[in-house]
């Protein structure tokens, strides 16, 4: 793997563990999250932006919520990570179950390998049941 997967995968590892911290330290100050049309949630532009209105939501929402990335492809200042979200919906009692990708580009300008944007593409209906009683 090259820095950006590196960094990559320690951004994933950190969200894990809790680390929300770390995670954030590896965003670029003008960070530009998109979420998918259909997703409670809207795009974001900053660290802590994204901690607030989708880091804080989403773990408010999904009781165990994890993140488990089963691939990461590395080219030049993109890398996609192929994954399954997982949790409980906590007013739903409804299970998150849901492929995703996400599509972090590193850009070539920032030489210290922090994320300048991520999207992140899943498919509606398993992401929103869950959510469906708390942020819909």
């Amino acid at each position: 793997m090259g820095a950006n997967a590196d960094t990559a995968r320690a951004v994933y590892d950190s969200f894990a563990t809790g680390d929300v911290p770390n995670v954030l330290a590896a965003f670029d100050d003008k960070i530009d999250w998109q979420e998918p049309d259909g997703l409670p949630f809207e795009d974001q532009v900053g660290p802590q932006a994204v901690a607030e209105n989708i880091f804080g939501p989403v773990l408010g929402q999904i009781r165990d919520f994890r993140v488990d990335v089963r691939e990461l492809v590395e080219g030049s200042d993109i890398v996609c990570a192929i994954g399954t979200y997982h949790g409980v919906g906590v007013s739903t009692g409804v299970e998150l179950n849901a492929e995703f990708v996400h599509v972090l580009r590193f850009g070539e300008r920032w030489q210290d390998h922090r994320l300048q944007d991520i999207y992140r593409h899943a498919p509606l209906a398993p992401v929103t049941r869950p959510l469906s009683n708390g942020l819909t």
